[in-house]
């Protein structure tokens, strides 16, 4: 099937109001209501499974699965800057626009180009069932670099198996304006394979790509993927050996050949029927991979880690680090994050409880056994945990949560912390998205922005009445999380200064119904010091006086009885200045 230019066809946008009948395009900045955020696209019918990159500037631009042409599924694309600002068309451009119904768009994912850019990566169905893996490339303006798009592999039934899950990273950034991409050949001697296209679409390592392993029959699902520099890049997959699935790392070289043995390394042979979520990252400030993996005994599942040098020399111990120990219960959705000291932070779904944990350079773990639990305020449960840092030396955790859930979705929190496991947002993490997100297609998939900011993306369900599922966004972080996150970096830095007498304000529980308690640190002693809390309207509902306080932690309950559902700011007023946070009631 090839694509002609007459196959992508612009097609009008249509506005849909917000709540408080505010336009989309209205939204200049982040928006900091976590009932609202950020619309990225409301185009009639249903847009799912979104990913997103960084735009090399403090913003994102984001890919999607969209129905606005049913029967026909297209790919688009949006941008949002980092004051919040969408930089394309309202509800995104064509990537892949088929006019025939007989061709359709699977999947889609994508890699900043490092120029500010992107590399979209689109899994198409065509006539007769099979699967067809193209790419295209965007620069910052939204133009579309690579004509008609890059067939990745003539492959007859090529798919992207782990695409549905961003802690599979199938693809990643060559580092010098190109992808490696992995993918499951259906209709082939091999199973799993990957590819390079350079930043000009020229296929590296020929039309079908280089399978993994050196095994016919291999029946592993899963794939991912990191650039080791220099064109090379270190693959993780699974493999079907005597009726057991066991995960393997190979090196590929830059030529396409195999750099760590014909059938890479084994990570593990101590459990059976490991995977599928596996996760693989370079670290260049020491030259090494590291890999995390779930290993199964019967129904207990574990998270292990080991670390790998460029020369496929396993440097933890054999059959890594097993991270959580369990003995009953089972571990999920594993991410990972360097700490630039030979060591790794991880978090994970462990028993169903967002968790995360600290190697150091050795492979010892820090932060004890159990590692730290990041929510404890509740008894929903959490899962799909995504890491990423927060451009010091600590990171931002979010994760989705059955906590406050209703039937309008599944919420989305999120917490930070410093490279000693201190959390420094409010107990019980901070609100990304309290309402409307749909965990049918779409988990929390983060990125960093600028320092100690994150944005992540998701599928809504708001609009479900009209447009089925559309796609939203949130910038979030600062000092709080969540006061600071809809203000520049600029304000921020100025926030700090004007209000470094409370750092930061704990609200529990958030949401809360009848009852909540304000805490801080007071670093001096202060005056005249009172809390008022005003609705969306900007309207007063209640003011607290708390008088003269003493340096040191400082715990208040507010009666919340007769406030209404909705998001409240809360502003602390002092002598020598003032601190904000928001109070989320749920009735």
């Amino acid at each position: 099937m090839n694509f002609t230019v007459q196959n992508i066809v612009l097609m009008k946008h249509t506005y849909f109001f917000l709540l408080l009948l505010i336009t989309a395009d209205s939204f200049s900045q982040w928006n900091k209501d976590s009932l609202v955020r950020n619309p990225v696209c409301t185009a009639p019918h249903s847009q799912y499974y979104a990913r997103s990159c960084t735009d090399g500037a403090g913003g994102a631009i984001f890919t999607w699965v969209d129905e606005r042409n049913l029967p026909i599924s297209a790919i688009y694309a949006q941008k949002i800057n980092v004051k919040g600002k969408r930089a394309w068309a309202a509800n995104g451009i064509p990537i892949f626009a088929p006019t025939d119904v007989s061709t359709g768009s699977v999947y889609s994912t994508i890699v900043a180009d490092g120029s500010g850019g992107a590399i979209i990566v689109m899994e198409i169905s065509v006539i007769g069932g099979a699967n067809q893996l193209w790419a295209q490339h965007i620069n910052a303006a939204g133009a579309l670099l690579w004509g008609n798009g890059v067939r990745i592999t003539d492959a007859p039934d090529a798919r992207m198996r782990w695409v549905e899950d961003p802690t599979q990273d199938g693809i990643s950034a060559d580092g010098s304006g190109g992808v490696f991409v992995t993918w499951q050949a259906y209709q082939d001697t091999y199973f799993n394979y990957a590819q390079h296209i350079d930043a000009n679409g020229n296929l590296v390592w020929g039309s079908t790509g280089v399978p993994l392993i050196s095994v016919s029959g291999t029946n592993g699902y899963r794939t991912i993927i990191t650039s080791t520099g220099n064109g090379t890049a270190v693959a993780g997959f699974s493999g079907l050996v005597n009726g057991v699935y066991y995960y393997y790392l190979q090196r590929i070289a830059a030529n396409g050949s195999n750099i760590w043995g014909s059938n890479g390394l084994q990570m593990s042979n101590a459990y059976a029927n490991q995977g599928p979520d596996t996760r693989v990252i370079y670290d260049a400030a020491t030259s090494s991979v590291f890999t995390a993996f779930l290993t199964s005994s019967g129904s207990i599942i574990n998270l292990n880690v080991q670390k790998i040098d460029l020369n496929g020399n396993i440097l933890w111990t054999a059959g890594g680090v097993n991270t959580t120990n369990l003995s009953s219960g089972y571990t999920q959705t594993p991410d990972l994050l360097p700490d630039g000291k030979g060591g790794i932070f991880l978090a994970s779904a462990v028993n169903l409880k967002a968790v995360v944990q600290h190697l150091n350079t050795k492979g010892k773990i820090l932060w004890g056994a159990a590692g730290i639990t990041v929510d404890n305020t509740t008894s929903g449960s959490q899962y799909n945990t995504s890491v990423v840092p927060d451009g010091g030396t600590g990171f931002i955790i979010t994760y989705n949560t059955s906590r406050s859930f209703s039937t309008s979705g599944y919420p989305i929190y999120s917490q930070h912390y410093t490279a000693a496991g201190v959390a420094t947002w409010q107990n019980g993490g901070v609100a990304v998205m309290v309402n409307n997100t749909n965990i049918d297609h779409e988990v929390p998939y983060m990125i960093a922005s600028t320092k100690g900011f994150a944005i992540t993306c998701w599928q809504d369900s708001r609009n479900s009445n009209t447009t089925s599922y559309d796609i939203y966004a949130a910038r979030y972080g600062g000092a709080t999380g969540m006061s600071l996150q809809g203000m520049d970096d600029e304000d921020l830095a100025t926030a700090k200064s004007i209000n470094n007498n409370i750092p930061s304000v704990n609200v529990y529980p958030n949401p809360a119904s009848d009852d909540v308690v304000i805490s801080f640190m007071l670093n001096d002693d202060v005056s005249n010091a009172s809390i008022s809390i005003y609705d969306a309207t900007g309207r007063k509902v209640k003011d607290v006086a708390w008088g003269n306080l003493k340096a040191g932690k400082q715990s208040f309950h507010i009666n919340t009885h007769n406030l209404q559902s909705g998001i409240y700011n809360a502003v602390i007023v002092y002598s020598t200045g003032k601190q904000e946070t928001k109070i989320v009631i749920s009735k």
